[in-house]
């Protein structure tokens, strides 16, 4: 962990990582750990996962007075849904 200008090393039983796994693996793990069968192994059985963004509109007004209906709306760049 970089704290100001040192780095110190904090020890834990349990490392809990919202980076992702290939971040947390390949960047945050010392290359001696990188380097080792077992983590290939795991690094090999998955792929990166699609990136998203949530957007979230605020409307002054009911559904009825605007006159929409309350949806949600799901776009890709095309319909090869097995591909995402």
């Amino acid at each position: 962990v970089n704290k100001g200008l040192q780095q110190t090393e904090v020890y834990a039983p349990v490392i809990i990582s919202d980076a992702g796994i290939f971040n947390t693996y390949q960047k945050f793990l010392p290359r001696h750990l990188q380097e080792e069968p077992e983590i290939q192994s795991v690094l090999g059985m998955v792929r990166h996962g699609m990136g998203s963004f949530l957007v979230f509109v605020g409307l002054d007004g009911t559904k009825e007075d605007l006159d929409i209906v309350p949806t949600n709306f799901w776009m890709y760049k095309d319909n090869d849904l097995n591909s995402l």
